[in-house]
């Protein structure tokens, strides 16, 4: 992201006066145990939790388990973009 919005800066014309991102660091992991191990759920569990969820909520939360969307990249689908893709 750092890149992304630095070039926006040192384009001509400049698209920003400056990068937010100029001064973040990331955090470094220096040791395999402070990585966290992935856990995911068996299917039962999916099931289980899917027929606790209300019926209005059901069909996005079968997008994201399936597609392994985050949260913000599903609720940024619409139909126009499906349509616009070939779906």
């Amino acid at each position: 992201m750092s890149a992304i919005l630095q070039s926006a800066v040192d384009t001509e014309p400049s698209l920003r006066a400056s990068n937010p991102c100029a001064k973040t660091r990331l955090p470094r992991l220096d040791g395999a145990e402070d990585e966290e191990e992935m856990v995911f759920l068996e299917r039962e569990e999916w099931a289980w939790i899917y027929e606790c969820l209300r019926d209005d909520a059901k069909d996005l939360a079968e997008t994201i388990a399936k597609t392994g969307f985050r949260w913000g990249e599903a609720t940024a689908l619409c139909a126009c973009r499906a349509a616009a893709c070939g779906a």
